[in-house]
């Protein structure tokens, strides 16, 4: 038996000699079967993701470029010159373009760190104490300086405006950086890349129902609106404190935290499960841009999880492949939300309080 098998090896380091390599897979034996092959078109058989190894990050393969263009643009783009209302709109496309492409890139590039769950927990802690010493302190302090001001009916000084908006934009950032790092946090649960599809379409619907269909979100925009635009990060004003510029400067939109909490649970999920996140970044840019465009020029509150969920699925359909169990599992699984999401709008109707009435109360004393 063992001089048969050096046999075997000795003519498989001949065929590798004359540039042939071997065929070692095994068939009904353990014994190895050669297979011409020309040595050009010889690979070794590992994992994709054994295979690929990244290429070494650049400057702009890293997340730090893409949030310095975030901060600069909410610094920066309230002080450009507007002259008019085209240069308004052309000012608030741009912007608005820039800071979605710089988003999605920063939570791409960041969450492919891949980074230990007691990282991401202590960075969730982090962001949200700094965002509720901001909420708490930060913002009605340099909001005071800006009070005192306009009740004295004379113009704020440029450093108090700029503390202002610095701490706003300190706090927006918080608020980003406890979603994404909370998503990355729950993305770890996610082990296989055929779960990614179901949750795409999950989280689409859900954020559908929630947004149009009275669900919690409609609930809280429209009976606690103070309490959900905290929640609500603002984009950059383009020209709103330049002179002049505020007759023309457009009001900002807002992106819910619910999408940067989804866009780093996503994009951490593909990371950790070797798929295609490149183009699903390259899809996602345009998608968000194109929903935001529709809001601004309907005037609709649109859901956003939809445009993200088709932008990661999209590029990564071959890895969605279910056995009949899987099937029956998502079923049932998808029946179980819908009684969840059922309970959700109950709980959340009973939480939040009525709407407070315009109108003064009746009187209803007949002395």
């Amino acid at each position: 038996m063992y001089r048969a098998d050096a046999r075997r090896f000795a003519e498989a380091m001949r065929q590798i000699n004359h540039n042939y390599r071997p065929d070692f897979s095994p068939r009904f034996s353990n014994y190895a079967k050669i297979r011409r092959v020309p040595a050009e078109e010889a690979v070794i058989n590992v994992a994709p993701q054994e295979r690929e190894k990244p290429s070494p990050a650049g400057f702009w393969e890293s997340p730090w470029p893409w949030l310095a263009l975030l901060f600069v643009l909410q610094l920066g783009a309230p002080y450009l010159p507007i002259p008019n209302r085209t240069a308004a709109l052309a000012a608030f496309l741009l912007s608005t373009a820039l800071y979605v492409y710089a988003v999605v890139q920063a939570i791409a590039l960041g969450t492919r760190g891949k980074l230990p769950a007691f990282v991401l927990t202590a960075g969730l802690l982090g962001c949200a104490l700094l965002w509720w010493i901001l909420d708490k302190w930060g913002i009605p302090l340099a909001g005071g300086a800006l009070r005192e001001a306009f009740e004295a009916r004379r113009r704020p000084a440029a450093s108090q405006i700029f503390v202002f908006q610095l701490a706003q934009t300190a706090q927006s950032a918080a608020l980003i950086g406890a979603s994404v790092f909370g998503g990355s946090l729950v993305a770890r649960l996610i082990t296989a890349p055929n779960m990614l599809g179901p949750i795409c379409g999950v989280i689409a619907l859900i954020d559908i129902w929630g947004v149009l269909f009275s669900g919690p979100v409609a609930q809280m925009l429209e009976k606690v609106p103070e309490i959900a635009q905290k929640a609500m990060p603002a984009l950059p004003a383009a020209g709103a404190l330049s002179k002049g510029g505020a007759n023309f400067a457009i009001q900002p939109l807002q992106i819910g935290a619910g999408d940067y909490l989804f866009l780093g649970l996503l994009f951490a999920a593909l990371h950790l499960n070797n798929m295609n996140w490149r183009s699903a970044a390259k899809l996602a840019t345009p998608f968000i841009f194109v929903l935001l465009m529709v809001v601004f020029f309907t005037g609709w509150a649109l859901p956003g999880l939809p445009a993200i969920g088709l932008a990661v699925a999209l590029p990564n359909l071959r890895y969605f492949q279910f056995t009949r169990e899987e099937n029956f599992a998502m079923l049932w699984a998808g029946l179980l939300v819908i009684v969840l999401s059922i309970g959700a709008y109950f709980a959340v109707q009973k939480v939040l309080p009525d709407k407070k009435s315009s109108q003064p109360p009746m009187n209803t004393d007949k002395r």
